[in-house]
């Protein structure tokens, strides 16, 4: 039996069963990248996966290795977060209805779920997209030992966000502070995983992303006077929304 990407739920980055899957393993890798991206929530997974895409961090091998990291460490986000603060992980877990006024931007509808008009998934939502991220960033591209320690330090970053925040918003502000204060990220990486112009432009959400700089504002102030002083330029070159 072929497996579908429709067995996995969308946009929670649970895929373990698939990998576990003979069916997954037998598949193409651009096949096996659309099933992953799914559990991602991506809404433009033939886009990235496109064997002829110029861009050498996408196509069907770099795409499924970022699908499964992203995905790995939003579940791992996650449980460290319900071991902490079960309601505000619960709320990182639900998805989040849209806006009539504010309705969904780049998709591909073989991409996406029906219900991806009406509601954000998991890994749809600001936290959700940016959280995985600024950690795979924190953990750098460093010897075994260095990766070790720069977990760690994300780790600690992490569990006092959590212990903290009363809200997925409030946990990437507190989150991205705590990053910025052990060193290992420019503010440059922490503003583009946090503030991304390209998770805005395809979910068009200016409510939802008023809240997360609100939230930075109040929780992040350091960070969020340095983004309110970058010349428009700037912003655009991080691609910053």
């Amino acid at each position: 039996m072929t497996m579908q990407k429709e067995s996995l739920p969308f946009g929670t980055g649970s895929f373990v069963h698939a990998l576990n899957d003979p069916a997954f393993e037998a598949l193409p890798v651009r096949e096996q990248a659309r099933i992953v991206g799914w559990a991602d929530g991506c809404p433009v997974v033939s886009e990235l996966t496109d064997p002829a895409n110029p861009d050498p961090q996408r196509g069907p091998e770099a795409m499924l290795g970022r699908y499964g990291e992203v995905n790995m460490w939003f579940g791992f986000i996650t449980r460290s977060v319900q071991a902490v603060n079960p309601d505000l992980s619960d709320q990182l877990m639900a998805p989040v209805t849209r806006l009539i006024s504010e309705p969904a931007g780049s998709y591909e509808l073989e991409s996406v779920p029906e219900s991806y008009l009406a509601e954000m998934s998991p890994m749809g939502t600001l936290p959700g997209y940016a959280l995985p991220r600024l950690l795979v960033k924190q953990l750098g591209q460093g010897s075994v030992s260095d990766t070790q320690a720069r977990l760690c330090r994300g780790l600690e970053a992490l569990d006092q966000a959590a212990s903290e925040a009363r809200t997925p918003a409030e946990l990437l502000a507190l989150f991205a502070a705590g990053l910025l204060a052990k060193q290992d990220l420019s503010l440059e990486a922490i503003l583009s995983s946090s503030l991304s112009s390209g998770w805005f432009d395809e979910h068009n959400a200016t409510t939802m992303l008023t809240a997360v700089k609100t939230a930075f504002a109040v929780k992040a102030p350091e960070l969020w006077a340095i983004y309110v002083d970058l010349p428009a330029a700037a912003k655009a070159e991080l691609k910053l929304a």
